[in-house]
């Protein structure tokens, strides 16, 4: 089985992740099957919510489809490291509804 091959160092690198936002049909399509095989199996042994996420990182590896993370765009909370997420392209005046959404009135 391929997943068993790959080092720790690779598994880091290419394969620890959740859920992609983009991604190939054909990636989908060859890991879902084991995606949707170990879910179940991990979540039975480890009761987090997460369980999916490694069921994912997983399926993957086993197919041999590794990641390109891009995880520096990522905003999750103002005390985070300043070279980790991207808060310095979020400026002081940034306002995420500034624009009017048609047909919503803002409260």
């Amino acid at each position: 089985v391929r997943c068993l091959s790959v080092t720790a160092e690779a598994m880091a690198q290419d394969f620890s992740v959740g859920p992609p936002w983009i991604t190939r049909l054909d990636d989908l399509q060859a890991a879902l099957p084991l995606w949707e095989f170990f879910a179940p199996r991990i979540r039975k042994q480890y009761r987090n919510l997460i369980a999916e996420m490694y069921a994912y990182s997983l399926s993957f590896a086993t197919v041999g489809r590794p990641h390109i993370l891009f995880d520096h765009f990522m905003v999750s909370y103002p005390e985070a490291p300043v070279d980790e997420q991207a808060w310095e392209w979020v400026g002081e005046d940034d306002d995420p509804c500034a624009d009017e959404i048609p047909g919503h009135q803002r409260p």
